[in-house]
């Protein structure tokens, strides 16, 4: 089986993890728990889906696929082995599980914790409960108005409309242009469906202010940071190679790009923020440094912000099942000039076409939920190709203020102008192509960090003191035994 997407959390019980094959079948994950099987199983066949061939795979670490058994056969299989891993299986030969775009539909109609609102009033987005062709309407929604059939992109098509065909966007709008995109996109709906293009012209915008204020710039960390990087080549190595960046992967031919990603105590002091600084290594020996994020905006995990993101036509968060955070490591991203994401931005960008390792953030009922963070690796690691792309924060060569809603997932750049740069860096070296370095600063240490670590000198502190005291109290009772030794000694002379 080859995986081609990880379906979202429209379904709380059954969907949330539910993983779509190029060939039709699906695996359904779930926690470690014998029952869980028949569960799943039995949830399933109850949103109207054939469990038929179906693999279901519980893992505490990695996730495997498992190949079903013959056709014509049925089994039901559980193991365990030394890893705590256990896997169940089924396989009921031709009762196969429908496409991608059938898993979709049904998914979304049974939706009970996905994007959307319960009483109905969503149906312009994504059908009325009481229609009949709602299956059908849902299919073209995210698939095109081909109904999904074959497809395996969600975002490949739109609402019936040619107008969101082109938007698997996952990035670029600010409170500054939010309203405007908003507007563009109504226009774009009501000419084949006004009362959709209406609908979309009064949704709710997010407010950014919510999750905090762009400070980072001139803050005691930024200022400690940029003074460790320095000014020259020599001075950014040692400053990488203190973070445990393997310094040999930055050769002098070729431009490199190196990005280094800020604690979690910084991340949660300016959530709303671009707190990452990206390093330029050029072939001529010189280096530029740019501000940016390698972390999803925290608007993306705001429940209600999504579903409005989602409206609008970024379609491309549903493939991703919401924001994610990609992990350290080395890649190469390959400039491009001609698709939709391209034409977007009004720039080429840059995009990285193999599979990459990285974790996914879920939803939160509120901003004051979402704008902090316990972890870099929530949830279990994941790889895939997701069509991972650097880009610049905002469209049409604007800068960012504050992050807001413009990164999912992908790496941006806080000033065009800055991106700018790493695109004449990548024109330059052969095949239009940048190798990139994802680095984590753990040299400054989180709140959680320091907290551990002066708890942990209390306790050292507390434990010497506690010795001290029993060596003390040894000394006293080895003086009390000497004094009276020598009593005994001054009768015995006598």
């Amino acid at each position: 089986m080859v995986r081609v997407k990880n379906w979202t959390d429209f379904n709380s019980f059954s969907f949330s993890t539910i993983r779509i094959n190029e060939n039709g079948p699906a695996e359904v994950l779930g926690s470690e728990n014998k029952e869980a099987v028949e569960q799943i199983k039995k949830q399933l066949e109850k949103d109207g889906v054939s469990v038929g061939d179906v693999t279901i795979v519980f893992s505490s670490d990695n996730i495997e696929t498992v190949e079903n058994g013959a056709t014509g056969t049925s089994s039901s299989v559980v193991k365990t082995d030394k890893t705590n891993k256990t896997d169940a299986r089924t396989s009921d030969g031709d009762d196969k599980l429908g496409s991608l775009a059938d898993v979709v539909a049904k998914a979304a109609i049974s939706s009970r914790e996905g994007f959307g609102k319960k009483d109905g009033s969503d149906s312009l987005f994504y059908g009325s409960s009481k229609d009949p062709d709602r299956e059908q309407k849902i299919k073209n929604f995210f698939f095109g108005g081909g109904g999904g059939g074959g497809v395996e992109t969600i975002g490949g098509g739109g609402p019936g409309l040619k107008a969101f065909s082109s938007s698997t966007l996952n990035s670029g709008i600010d409170a500054s242009n939010q309203k405007t995109f908003q507007s563009k996109k109504a226009q774009e709906f009501s000419k084949e469906n006004p009362a959709l293009g209406n609908a979309t012209q009064k949704l709710a915008q997010p407010n950014y202010a919510e999750i905090g204020k762009p400070l980072f710039v001139g803050s005691n960390d930024y200022k400690e940071t940029l003074d460790a990087i320095g000014k020259n080549r020599k001075s950014a190595l040692n400053f990488l190679e203190n973070l445990g960046v393997d310094i040999d992967q930055i050769g002098k031919k070729d431009n490199c790009l190196v990005a280094v990603r800020s604690t979690l105590d910084i991340k949660n002091q300016f959530p709303n923020d671009f707190t990452d600084f990206f390093i330029l290594f050029k072939s001529d020996g010189d280096i530029d440094t740019f501000l940016g994020s390698t972390t999803p905006s925290p608007a993306y995990r705001v429940k209600e912000w999504y579903d409005y993101f989602i409206k609008l036509g970024f379609v491309k968060l549903i493939a991703q099942q919401g924001s994610y955070v990609l992990d350290p490591g080395v890649y190469e991203f390959t400039l491009k000039d001609n698709d939709v994401k391209s034409k977007y931005f009004g720039m080429p960008i840059l995009q990285q076409d193999d599979d990459v390792s990285f974790h996914k953030y879920g939803l939160e009922k509120s901003a004051a939920e979402a704008k902090t963070t316990d972890s870099y690796n929530p949830r279990p690691n994941e790889s895939g190709n997701i069509q991972l792309c650097i880009t610049p924060a905002l469209p049409d060569g604007k800068n960012g203020n504050g992050l807001d809603a413009t990164t999912s997932g992908d790496q941006v750049i806080k000033n065009s102008s800055s991106f700018e740069e790493i695109l004449k860096a990548v024109k330059t070296n052969p095949d239009r192509s940048i190798k990139y370095i994802l680095a984590e600063n753990k040299k400054l240490k989180s709140r959680k960090e320091k907290r551990e670590e002066r708890r942990e000198e209390k306790n050292r502190e507390k434990q010497g003191e506690e010795a001290t005291k029993e060596v003390s109290k040894d000394e006293k009772v080895n003086e009390s035994l000497l004094s009276k030794g020598m009593k005994y000694l001054k009768k015995f002379d006598k």
